[in-house]
């Protein structure tokens, strides 16, 4: 199809920048498109649910995601009888929850002193997110010169717990 930005039934809509989507256990298709949240239901209708939901933004380094869409992850699952969406927004180094109820709120932020100094150059970025039950799992990585990588431990999986606690999973978190 062409190239934009629409609502509408089957061929009628219209993609831009996808970065990443989910599928619901009902069939519903959630993806990111150009900073906003959006819809497909079974019967091919898309809809903006939540718009500049995510930066428009990319940042980072060339050629270390630096180049490409900023929201890279989508995961849905159900919690507590409401669907939940988790989005990856890269640039602004969080994972975004979205739901019909109570719209959008930032579930995790990886953001520290080093990446706001250098406008989100350096630091933990989230590269992915996915859920388990009622634990959310984050993929960050460092972006850094591989040297400095190397003493802070990268990439590292953090698992977010419903209470807000948040642990590390593997060794190479050092921090």
């Amino acid at each position: 199809g062409d190239w934009g930005f629409a609502d509408g039934a089957n061929e009628a809509a219209r993609f831009s920048q996808v970065g990443g989507l989910a599928v619901s256990a009902q069939g519903t298709v959630y993806l990111t498109d150009n900073g906003s949240l959006r819809r497909i239901t079974r019967d091919g209708s898309v809809t903006t649910v939540a718009r500049d939901i995510v930066s428009p933004r990319t940042g980072g380094l060339p050629g270390d995601f630096g180049l490409f869409n900023h929201s890279q992850g989508v995961a849905v699952a159900s919690l507590n009888g409401q669907w939940n969406v988790f989005i990856v927004d890269h640039y602004n180094q969080r994972i975004v929850r979205w739901n019909d109820r109570e719209g959008a709120s930032t579930l995790h932020n990886s953001s520290n002193w080093l990446s706001r100094l250098t406008d989100g150059g350096l630091g933990w970025f989230i590269r992915g997110v996915a859920v388990d039950g009622n634990d959310v799992y984050v993929l960050e990585a460092f972006t850094s010169p591989r040297f400095l990588s190397a003493l802070v431990g990268s990439p590292r999986i953090r698992r977010i717990l419903p209470d807000g606690r948040v642990t590390s999973l593997g060794a190479n978190d050092k921090r």
